[in-house]
């Protein structure tokens, strides 16, 4: 996958100096980098959550509500909060 990506002078600067003093290209660099951070980054990546199961949920909980009026009250802290506050 080709990436490209805008990094401030003074990044540019440091990652030049990091790969001449390795004997590479900031590219390979940077390549080696992230397969490092690999493991650090599934845990910072936030991760494509499937809802389709929820959803499906939700959806069959509401069958048979459709004549139902809306509920337009209100609930205090208390009646939400009964048994543990």
């Amino acid at each position: 996958m080709e990436l490209t990506i805008k990094v401030s002078d003074k990044a540019k600067h440091i990652l030049e100096q990091n790969a001449a003093a390795q004997g590479q290209d900031i590219k390979d660099l940077i390549e080696r980098i992230i397969e490092a951070q690999a493991s650090t980054l599934d845990e910072v990546l936030t991760p494509v959550v499937d809802t389709s199961d929820f959803e499906a949920d939700m959806q069959s909980f509401t069958e048979g509500t459709e004549k139902l009026p809306p509920y337009n009250g209100t609930y205090s802290r208390e009646d939400i909060y009964f048994d543990h506050d």
